[in-house]
């Protein structure tokens, strides 16, 4: 309040810093939920080249194409 003019600026000043404080920890939250689905989405489909099988693929069938 010493900065301010009075009680309404003191209250709009506190909100606005409030807003900037909550604007800022969101923004860091959703960069770490980004790097937390970059995360689950690179383990599936290492889970996933686990499961697949080699093709097999004959002179025959290049022959043929």
């Amino acid at each position: 309040m010493p900065a301010s003019m009075g009680p309404e600026e003191a209250q709009y000043r506190a909100i606005d810093l409030l807003g900037r404080q909550v604007r800022g920890q969101a923004y860091t939250l959703a960069i770490s939920d980004g790097f937390i689905a970059i995360g689950w989405i690179a383990a599936a489909f290492l889970l996933l080249m686990l499961i697949m099988r080699p093709i097999k693929i004959s002179y025959y069938d290049l022959r043929n194409m």
